[in-house]
């Protein structure tokens, strides 16, 4: 074997340890930029997650909105259903008072029209109302 001056091992270390620092760097380098991909990766499932619930939060105030108008349409049409069954109770009562009168039974169809309530009605069921009653009045002279 051949034997080396000291300051040849000394060279030979620097330069292993060179070479160990210089793997070890390149090490840490490859390293840094493998976290730094996993970084970008979750930054980017943590934008992607952000939008769908911007999106969904979107959708849901739309949702409220869009729930809130039919309310508000239901409510008016439940009122508007109400008003015409009640107009229809009362037309039918008039109709039942004219049945009356066409069938010639005045006596029942005075006692129906007076314990029809008048109030609510509007100018046609008045209009009805008082033929019903001049008929009446009519038939009995």
């Amino acid at each position: 074997m051949i034997k080396l001056s000291e300051k040849e091992k000394q060279a030979k270390n620097l330069f292993t340890y060179a070479i160990v620092m210089l793997l070890a760097v390149i090490i840490i380098i490859i390293i840094a930029a493998m976290a730094d991909d996993r970084e970008k990766e979750y930054q980017s499932k943590i934008d992607q997650t952000q939008e769908t619930a911007n999106s969904v939060q979107n959708e849901i105030m739309t949702l409220k909105d869009e729930l809130y108008q039919l309310q508000q349409e239901n409510e008016t049409l439940n009122k508007t259903a109400e008003s015409t069954q009640a107009y229809l109770a009362q037309f039918t009562a008039l109709n039942q008072v004219w049945a009356q009168i066409s069938a010639g039974d005045s006596d029942n169809a005075r006692k129906t029209l007076d314990n029809i309530d008048k109030t609510g009605f509007d100018d046609t069921l008045n209009a009805y109302y008082a033929a019903l009653s001049e008929l009446l009045t009519s038939d009995a002279k």
